[in-house]
């Protein structure tokens, strides 16, 4: 449905709702490093792997920001931190 209304000048009101309510960009890449990284359910998500391959880098990196709660700027340091060991984060994604 999203993929109709992008292509139509006027969208119907189910095609709008659809692409009002759609996450997209950087919020949504934050919120799935978040759920990868640091889930809330400790069974889920990869948190100690994501430990054990920084350390045996020798690399401090901070515990990801958790991007499950509604805190103000959570996506935004979880960004930021996504930037700052980009290469580091592309690395672990290619080893898990």
């Amino acid at each position: 449905m999203i993929q109709q209304a992008e292509n139509i000048e006027e969208p119907t009101a189910a095609e709008q709702r659809a692409l009002d309510s759609s996450k997209c960009g950087g919020v949504k890449l934050a919120s799935l490093a978040g759920l990868l990284f640091r889930h809330k359910d400790d069974k889920v998500g990869q948190q100690d792997t994501y430990q054990y391959f920084f350390q045996s880098r020798q690399k401090k990196v901070p515990r990801f920001p958790d991007t499950s709660n509604t805190r103000y700027q959570s996506h935004c340091t979880a960004s930021a931190v996504l930037i700052t060991w980009l290469d580091l984060y592309l690395e672990y994604l290619e080893w898990i």
